[in-house]
């Protein structure tokens, strides 16, 4: 593992500079040839130049991991070479050093040299690790606004947009209401509660409401608490995650039913307006005005009436 590693591109030749080829059968067949770094690790290496066609085709520098650029044996002829540039990371307190894997026969030692690079020919990648580490700090921080900025302009657009056809969306099914309504949709009824609940969640908000409005589990344990209040804790039902009730039948064991869009606010307002009251065995009655036409814009809508 490496302390503290810091990114660098490196510049090498590798040439034939004695006086007789080199050829494939040269090369010792048992042992790889190519480079490895001494202390640290490869991310990419990149021909920058071969002096033959043939070279360039078939010498085929490769990575592997974590240390090790491995070549094809090829023929080597006098005075041909290729150049390579590697990007690598290696401890802040050393210089990279490069040693040659490998044996030819006729060959006691093999040696690479080092040589500059053209900033012109770098790689993408080698570029933008290019540099020590205050400028991949500040290299770091521009990259983080960047993509903040960039969220931002994506983001915004996208979170108007889908406002903007929720708005629609809304009006839409506030101009449905007000056409089944009529004349009885007035401010401050139970017909208006009916047409918020569409405007706001649509049908299925009128589905969860009618479905809370046919429980009495619900209905008795919402009814109790003050109007305003909505936190729930009573054995049998909880509010859900969003503020939805939750229901649960002991009966049916696995008849959990979410609510999602069923309100305590509902319930409180519907209450205040006199729609709900208590019987003589303790339970909760609704009006059956109101209950008709909810029935009455589930139709129109084309959803059944649900049962708990």
């Amino acid at each position: 593992m490496l302390l503290f590693p810091i990114p660098r591109i490196i510049g090498l030749r590798i040439a034939n500079t004695g006086d007789v080829d080199i050829l494939q059968n040269h090369f010792d067949q048992v042992q790889p040839w190519g480079l490895r770094l001494d202390d640290g690790q490869i991310i990419e290496v990149r021909l920058t130049g071969a002096s033959s066609e043939y070279l360039d085709q078939n010498i085929r520098p490769t990575v592997n991991p974590p240390d090790t650029v491995l070549f094809h044996k090829v023929i080597l002829e006098r005075g041909k070479g290729i150049t390579l540039e590697l990007l690598v990371l290696h401890p802040a307190e050393s210089q990279p050093t490069v040693s040659v894997l490998g044996k030819i026969a006729g060959i006691d030692s093999l040696t690479v040299s080092r040589t500059p690079i053209d900033p012109s020919e770098q790689s993408f990648l080698a570029s933008s690790f290019e540099g020590g580490f205050p400028i991949q700090l500040v290299r770091l921080v521009g990259y983080f606004f960047g993509v903040v900025l960039i969220g931002v302009l994506i983001g915004f657009p996208v979170a108007w947009v889908s406002g903007f056809f929720q708005k629609r969306l809304s009006r839409a099914r506030s101009r449905w209401a007000q056409n089944y309504l009529g004349p009885t949709l007035r401010k401050n009824t139970p017909l208006e509660v009916l047409a918020q609940v569409y405007e706001q969640r649509g049908k299925s908000g009128l589905v969860d409401l009618r479905r809370a409005l046919a429980s009495q589990t619900i209905l008795r344990h919402a009814v109790e608490p003050e109007p305003g209040v909505v936190d729930i804790r009573l054995p049998g039902i909880e509010l859900g995650p969003d503020g939805g009730l939750l229901s649960f039948d002991p009966d049916k064991p696995s008849g959990i039913t979410y609510l999602r869009s069923v309100r305590q606010a509902d319930i409180d307002r519907l209450r205040a307006f006199g729609v709900l009251s208590s019987t003589d065995d303790g339970g909760v009655e609704v009006d059956s005005g109101l209950l008709e036409v909810l029935d009455g814009m589930l139709e129109a809508l084309g959803a059944s009436t649900p049962k708990v």
